[in-house]
């Protein structure tokens, strides 16, 4: 029995003592009882969080430094065969044995699904290589609504099968579905920031760290294709500036190529981790504050991420727009828009989330809003969301509290108007006679 104050909390499961399990699932026909004995018992299938704990043992990839740069990759199989989650964790440079403590939470999972994990070491410069693979089958225990396993699974190289590859250790920890419903991913909140010193040189854009380099930042929001189920914001045919990029093969390209180089780990510093509550969001944005001014953020959000960076950059802003980057000129998305973080002493922690649907690239309705406070509440209960549509006399309040964003505003009024000119140009010389 775990006492109370063993436990702690990771989204909706309380954490203490775990039962140990074999490295590999045991036999085929006790897996099978054991599945058709919680099959009865959950007929909605189960909410599963899985633990990645460690790794231990790992092969040396990397000659030079007889080291790794281990990260995992879990993949869950249905019964059918069908994969219907892929989880990958952050990367442990130069270490056999990491310890990665991160997790995920699913709900309606199936008895019977297939976990197959694999570590594999980072490379810069050449294709990642494998370090060893595992499976394992959920063929949850009998009885108990909830349970926990520890799992201490052998990983094998798919070439070097006499070679020990290490071990990796997990936790499971089920109980059965409340309510029925397709399989869905139901956290945590996962973000990655990558830090590009040669783009903040180019802007001469200051860290708060006094260091040159401008950040990106993705979101790994769960829930996001649920919530926004039907809806899709096409890029504005009637905007000039989209035209411009949409409809310019170069153009969309170097959009393309923008997202690249802005979104690479590889290229410049990168750091991951996990939300947890709304002070963790707040706090990964800086509370809306860099060199001491309130700043603004231009966001897109597509079913697998909301990506997002500072608006007041100008890293070609004469070019791009910042929302097509951010998508990786995708021809439509779920949403866009800006954000800032404002303070409130009404709202929990003192600062709110004030976000809108100013995109002149994908123009989303203003109707769409509430599912953008549907989305972040989902995530972060303790959130404090304020949505404000294009044309609301709230919006240019806001803009007026943050200097850099009307700079922002400004240099874009500039470049729309260059854009329609040039198509204005482009227009009357293909009807020119020849």
């Amino acid at each position: 029995m775990v006492a109370p104050a063993q436990l702690h909390r990771l989204l909706s499961f309380d954490i203490g003592g775990v039962d140990p399990a074999d490295g590999v699932q045991g036999r085929a026909a006790a897996a099978a009882e054991a599945a058709a004995a919680a099959a009865a018992a959950a007929t909605h299938g189960f909410d599963v969080l899985v633990r990645i704990v460690q790794a231990h043992g790992l092969a040396a990839a990397d000659w030079w430094n007889g080291k790794s740069d281990p990260y995992c990759v879990l993949r869950l199989q249905a019964p059918g065969g069908e994969e219907v989650l892929q989880y990958k964790t952050r990367t442990m440079f130069k270490d056999l044995n990491p310890q990665y403590d991160e997790f995920f939470e699913v709900g309606n999972l199936q008895a019977g699904t297939a976990l197959a994990a694999e570590v594999w070491d980072k490379d810069i410069l050449t294709p990642d290589d494998v370090l060893g693979r595992a499976e394992w089958v959920f063929a949850p225990g009998p009885g108990a609504p909830a349970h926990a396993l520890s799992l201490r699974l052998p990983l094998e190289h798919p070439c070097r099968r006499q070679r020990k590859a290490g071990q990796l250790e997990l936790e499971v920890h089920y109980r059965p579905s409340e309510q029925p419903g397709a399989f869905r991913m139901l956290g945590p909140v996962r973000f990655r920031q990558q830090l590009s010193p040669v783009s903040g040189w180019l802007m001469g854009h200051w860290t708060d760290e006094r260091t040159l380099a401008f950040s990106t930042y993705k979101l790994f929001l769960p829930r996001a294709a649920e919530i926004f189920e039907g809806v899709a914001c096409p890029w504005n045919r009637s905007h000039a500036a989209a035209a411009h990029i949409f409809k310019t093969p170069v153009m969309l390209s170097g959009v393309r190529s923008q997202h690249a180089a802005l979104y690479a780990t590889q290229l410049g510093r990168s750091r991951a981790g996990v939300l947890r509550s709304a002070a963790d969001l707040f706090a990964l944005f800086g509370f809306g504050l860099r060199d001491g001014q309130r700043r603004y953020f231009t966001y897109s959000l597509l079913p697998d991420s909301f990506r997002c960076s500072e608006t007041g950059a100008k890293f070609f802003a004469d070019y791009f727009s910042k929302h097509a980057m951010h998508s990786g000129g995708s021809e439509e998305v779920l949403y866009a828009g800006e954000f800032c973080i404002m303070p409130d002493e009404a709202a929990p922690g003192g600062h709110k989330l004030v976000i809108d649907n100013n995109s002149g690239t994908y123009a989303p309705p203003a109707r769409y809003l509430p599912l953008m406070a549907q989305l972040f509440s989902s995530n972060f209960p303790d959130l404090a969301v304020e949505t404000v549509g294009v044309g609301d006399p709230r919006l240019e309040h806001y803009h007026k509290l943050c200097p850099s964003r009307l700079k922002a505003a400004q240099a874009a009024a500039a470049q729309a108007a260059a854009a329609e000119v040039a198509a204005e140009a482009a227009a009357a010389e293909s009807a020119a006679p020849p």
